[in-house]
C-alpha cells in the first residue's frame, strides 16, 4: 500500500496525522493503534506525502476579514489563520508564515496588469 493511501485510510478510520519538523505525530482512539503502527513503519513515506499535500494550499485573496491583517501562519494541512486575531498557541506546529503583501510575485503582478486587472488592495502591489 502506497503512503497516501495509507495516510487516507488513517484519516477515514480517525486518526489525526501530521508532521512536527522530522517527527510523525499520530492521534486517536486506542483501538486504532495497530493502523497507527503501520504509518510509524512507513514514516518515511507519510512523512513525504504530508509535505507534497501541504504545498497545495492556496493562501488568502485578501486581507482578513475582522482586522484587516494580512499576517496569516497554518499547521501542516491545514488553511491559513489570521496572526492578529488568533496568534498560533504551539509555533513549532507552524508549517508557513506568509504576509498578504508577499502572496503575488512581480512576475505575476505584472503578468495580470498586461490583462487589465487592477488591484483591489494595497497589499497586492506592496511587494514591488
Amino acid at each position: 500500500m502506497d503512503a497516501m493511501a495509507l495516510l487516507t485510510e488513517a484519516r477515514a478510520a480517525g486518526l489525526k496525522v501530521n508532521a512536527v519538523g522530522d517527527r510523525l505525530r499520530v492521534r486517536g482512539p486506542a483501538i486504532l493503534e495497530p493502523l497507527a503502527v503501520r504509518l510509524l513503519d512507513a514514516k518515511t513515506e507519510i512523512l513525504a506525502a504530508l509535505r507534497d499535500e501541504q504545498d497545495v494550499v492556496i493562501p488568502p485573496p485578501e486581507s482578513c476579514r475582522m482586522c484587516r491583517s494580512g499576517h496569516f501562519w497554518r499547521y501542516a494541512g491545514g488553511r491559513f489563520i489570521c496572526n492578529l486575531c488568533h496568534p498560533c498557541p504551539c509555533p513549532e506546529l507552524v508549517v508557513e508564515k506568509i504576509t498578504l503583501a508577499a502572496t503575488i510575485p512581480s512576475a505575476m503582478a505584472a503578468l495580470l496588469e498586461a490583462h487589465g486587472w487592477e488591484p483591489c488592495s494595497a497589499n497586492f502591489w506592496s511587494n514591488r
